[in-house]
């Protein structure tokens, strides 16, 4: 078994949150008397790459660069083999180590053996013209795509953020629903909810400045009555009309949840135990 403060330590250490801001969640004394299983803590604090060091590792650049780059690669041998290239410069075309070399270097043999074989008419120049245009055109074409590529996945990295900090902030409410609703269904239920309030105001949530905050389909800042909404508050009332939060309507410290939910075991399950990781990097303990 491990104890949950070391496994909440190591998953703030890959969120780049510090043990000095985490001093007040680890003298919970709850939460130091609270163990979970082996197999379970390696999953959690499994290393995780964080947007900065996904755009740094190796084994994603070359995988996306190779996934780009492998129709070029396809198209030039295809071209040295319909236009009769000698086994010995296709040997040293591909031997060069990036299709950012091989590419030029074709071009250069292109025009090579297109000087060597001006007597064979214009229209064969003007086939081989043509292939060398069509593979300057392929090659933007990759570039462009490997862009795109990359921008989604930087994107799909941001929207792991926000939905991360929108669970955080959906979790915190007291619902009127059976204390032993697992978490993760308790935050759907909400989730569900406010997105449809959002859709009805026609609002989107969005990171701005590091924070979340709620945006019109123009991209302004979203007003009621001349007052800028917060995506709490929003949250908070929109549940509130919807007559599914419980009689106080206000917020539960999550600690008091934990306890509240395990006093009979020290042991949490998996989904439980999720709930109070997310509530305790976005600093809610």
């Amino acid at each position: 078994m491990t104890k949950l403060t070391e496994v909440l330590k190591s998953i703030a250490s890959q969120s780049g949150v510090s043990e000095t801001e985490l001093q007040s969640i680890m003298e919970n004394s709850a939460l130091a008397s609270i163990e979970i299983d082996d197999a379970i803590s390696t999953r959690l604090t499994v290393p995780r790459l964080t947007m900065e060091s996904a755009k740094a590792n190796p084994d994603l650049k070359k995988h996306f660069t190779a996934q780009a780059l492998n129709g070029v690669d396809s198209e030039m041998q295809r071209l040295m083999n319909d236009m009769g290239v000698s086994a010995e410069i296709q040997t040293e075309i591909n031997g060069l180590d990036t299709t950012f070399k091989r590419v030029p270097a074709l071009m250069k043999k292109i025009q090579e053996l297109e000087s060597k074989k001006q007597g064979a008419g214009s229209e064969d120049v003007a086939k081989m013209n043509q292939k060398i245009s069509d593979l300057n055109a392929e090659l933007a074409k990759t570039n462009e795509t490997f862009a795109n590529e990359r921008t989604q996945l930087k994107n799909g990295f941001e929207q792991e953020r926000v939905d991360f900090e929108f669970n955080n902030i959906l979790g915190a409410f007291n619902y009127a629903l059976p204390k032993e609703t697992p978490i993760e269904a308790v935050k759907m239920f909400g989730r569900t909810i406010a997105e449809n309030g959002m859709r009805e105001k026609g609002v989107k949530i969005v990171k701005e400045n590091g924070s979340l905050v709620l945006k019109t389909s123009e991209g302004t800042d979203y007003f009621e009555n001349n007052v800028k909404i917060g995506v709490n508050d929003f949250v908070q009332k929109t549940l509130a009309n919807a007559k599914v939060l419980s009689v106080s309507g206000t917020q539960t410290p999550p600690a008091t949840q934990v306890v509240q939910q395990h006093n009979s075991n020290p042991s949490v399950n998996a989904s439980e135990f999720n709930s109070v990781i997310d509530k305790a990097i976005a600093g809610e303990l």
